[in-house]
């Protein structure tokens, strides 16, 4: 039934949305869209791109433009991380087991890990591996944030066994939250299932059959290759930084390839498996890939579905430190899109990207693009100059501080308390309702210690506050303790003072 049901899910949306397939996109379009990516790049502060688009089973554009970092022109075959979109590979192994019968899409993951474990006994039995696909196992990074005592070595196995400190905010099956181990398990699964490791697995019998021979699951690999070099975006400019890598991660985001070899995925997928007459998998099993899961209604197996400017759209971004990446497949269109970029934060993944990867899709299907919005370059000078009027804020307030201890000589320890609390309080305050908002916008969890590289601008303009509050707050205590102790040598029996 839930192939039946997927399979009028596709053939339905086509007549819904009541769109006919375009041409081939025309040197034209193709050079609106360079522009348009270029022009993206200088207002949102991008070092470099890599973009690949595919049409009617071939790639029709490939090109890189900017900066790879360390002097590098950034090419179609430039390697960079590409983030979640590791998931679509994942779930594509997933399947392929399935394909071959040696795992049940509706098996608890316990029939293949007996030892599997979250921190709810009842949960931990339930969880089956459809709900992984569908990130649907109740879990979340709301309750369990960002593995932070594995080692960035830590195995895939060593990641899942860590799950038992995992929390689950919902029944499984009953709620989609997007959870970065539910894809980690599922690599694990992969392991335990075929027999060999997961990296060995993906090359083996996803990347090596679709000829993606630049597709990397080892960063020296991929440095060797020529990988990009990451990028910080700080205060409008995007300085240098080095991706981090976690091993036990890698089936959910650590993937590192090239525009290139993404549009070669991406023509499979519009394939219906298949490429230059290699099939990764079958054509039941495509259905279920690509077709929104329960409770979700629009996440797949590693893929988000939905429509864009009327057009059906099966999609997924990524996400590292200092890399973003976008994929997206118009199956009714025949049309594959992927961008490669090599700088990253928050504000920019949500705003900057947006606007870049949503204009490229626009002109792809005949589109406008919406108008600009402000650049995340503009936006970086505004904050710059924000933190310019912090400092002076925090020089004034210093030199004032002989005047407090004036006015404060004669005070009671409860009043002096009274004043230096909020040098201790506030800033603690506003980052825990920042990150309280941020997870409320995202619905997901948010650790502190990701602030510098997510949000590097207000992590640095609280960390410079807070600084500023603790030496205000030590200065005013010594000063206030000085001064009663002046206050009494002047006061004490016998002394002749007045």
């Amino acid at each position: 039934m839930r192939r039946v049901a997927a399979l009028v899910f596709l053939l339905l949306v086509p007549l819904a949305v009541g769109q006919t397939a375009p041409a081939a996109p025309s040197a034209a379009d193709l050079a609106a869209i360079d522009a348009f990516v270029q022009g993206r790049m200088r207002a949102h502060a991008i070092p470099g791109v890599a973009l690949a688009i595919t049409y009617g089973g071939e790639v029709v554009h490939a090109r890189g433009f900017g900066d790879a970092g360390d002097g590098e022109a950034m090419t179609a075959d430039t390697p960079l991380y590409i983030g979640s979109i590791a998931k679509a590979l994942t779930g594509v192994a997933v399947l392929q087991l399935v394909d071959e019968g040696r795992l049940e899409l509706d098996a608890p993951v316990r029939a293949y890990l007996p030892w599997f474990e979250v921190a709810d006994p009842d949960a931990s039995a339930r969880i089956t591996v459809r709900h992984l696909l569908g990130h649907a196992s109740g879990l979340s990074d709301l309750r369990y944030r960002d593995q932070p005592g594995l080692a960035d070595d830590a195995t895939i196995e060593e990641g899942v066994r860590d799950l038992q400190r995992a929390v689950p905010i919902a029944d499984p099956g009953a709620a989609f939250h997007y959870f970065n181990p539910n894809y980690a398990t599922l690599g694990h699964l992969v392991e335990v299932v075929s027999g060999e490791p997961y990296d060995a697995f993906l090359h083996a019998h996803v990347l090596d059959p679709l000829g993606m021979d630049r597709t990397f699951t080892d960063p020296d690999a991929a440095r060797a290759a020529g990988l990009a070099r990451g990028h910080l975006l700080a205060f409008g400019v995007a300085w240098p930084r080095e991706q981090r890598f976690r091993d036990f991660s890698l089936p959910a985001g650590y993937v590192m390839s090239t525009a290139n070899d993404m549009a070669r995925f991406l023509l499979a997928m519009n394939g219906g498996g298949v490429l230059d007459g290699e099939r990764v998998l079958s054509s039941s099993r495509m259905l279920e890939l690509h077709a929104p899961s329960a409770p979700s209604g629009y996440y797949a197996a590693g893929w988000f579905v939905g429509t864009h400017r009327g057009h059906r759209i099966v999609q997924h971004g990524g996400t590292n430190e200092f890399f973003k990446a976008e994929a997206a497949l118009f199956p009714d269109l025949d049309l594959g899109v992927v961008l490669l970029a090599n700088q990253s934060s928050l504000p920019s993944a949500i705003l900057a990207y947006g606007d870049l990867t949503n204009g490229v899709r626009d002109l792809l299907v005949g589109e406008a693009p919406a108008s600009p919005p402000i650049g995340m370059r503009a936006i970086g000078w505004i904050l710059a100059g924000a933190f310019a009027v912090q400092l002076a804020v925090i020089a004034r307030d210093a030199r004032r501080l002989p005047l407090w201890r004036e006015r404060a000589r004669d005070w009671r320890a409860p009043r002096v308390a009274l004043a230096v609390a909020p040098h201790l309080l506030l800033v603690p305050a506003i980052a825990l309702a920042a990150v309280a908002l941020i997870e409320r916008f995202l619905g997901r969890g948010v650790a502190l210690t990701q602030a510098f590289d997510f949000v590097p601008e207000v992590a640095i303009m609280m960390a410079v506050g807070y600084l500023a509050d603790l030496s205000f707050a030590a200065w005013k205590v010594a000063a206030w303790t000085r001064g009663r102790g002046t206050a009494s040598l002047r006061t004490a029996p016998g002394t002749g003072e007045q």
